[in-house]
Formats: C-alpha cells, structure tokens, sequence
C-alpha cells in the first residue's frame, strides 16, 4: 500500500526508491480503494498527496462506470456540461456511486438542474 511522510511523498522503507516499487504500491492501493464505499475512499484520500490523487482516479473511474452507458461517446461532453450547468446526479445512479453497487440494471438518469443553468444541459442534449 502506498504510505505518506509527513512532507507528504512516498514511504519506500520495504524497497528502496524504485520506480516499479512505487508503481506496484499505487496498483495495490488503486486495487483497494476500488473495493471500497465512496465515503471510504474520500476519508483514505484526504490522508496525503499520494492517496488522494489515487482516490480522485478511482471515483472518476466509478462515475464513468455508471455514467458511460447514459452518455455513449459522449462521456467527456456530459461532465462538461453537468459542471458547466452545475447539476446534480440523483436516483439510483447516485445510489450506485454512493453504495458501489452497479449490479442493478439502471435504466434512467435523474439530473437536477438549477433553472437558470438549465440551457447549458438542454444544448448538450440536443446537440449531441
């Protein structure tokens, strides 16, 4: 697993400073936050530098999972515009990010958009 100093780098006192060590600990420590609830890997990831850019990597990778299949090809344009629009994923798609559970069928993706933003959506739906 990956561990943090407290100047917030590496901690290689089992390897020595090898690359392929630090790249083999990043591996492990993606394998485990991938296995754990989303509150989980927040908590790990506000531990240090390391951890948390290793977190941010296996939300992102959680949301596109769940995402994916409502965007098509268009993934990168939906995170867009859900940011630009500031909206909000709700329904069992956040439940699925929320509890890591994507083994039900999800058939609908609930958004909510604040009324003054909802063209920025409306454009990347009609458009795409």
């Amino acid at each position: 697993m990956v561990k943090c100093s407290s100047g917030g780098g590496f901690s290689y006192a089992l390897c020595g400073f090898s690359q392929v060590c630090m790249v083999q600990e990043e591996d492990i420590a993606t394998m485990i936050l991938a296995m754990s609830t989303i509150a989980d890997v927040i908590m790990i990831s506000r531990t240090c530098h390391a951890m948390h850019r290793i977190g941010q990597g296996v939300v992102h990778r959680c949301f596109r999972r769940i995402i994916s299949p409502f965007a098509f090809d268009a993934f990168d344009f939906l995170v867009s515009a859900l940011r630009q629009s500031e909206s909000l994923v709700t329904g069992s798609a956040a439940r699925a990010m929320i509890t890591g559970d994507i083994s039900q069928d999800m058939r609908d993706l609930n958004i909510l958009v604040p009324h003054v933003k909802f063209n920025v959506l409306h454009d990347f739906v009609t458009e795409t």
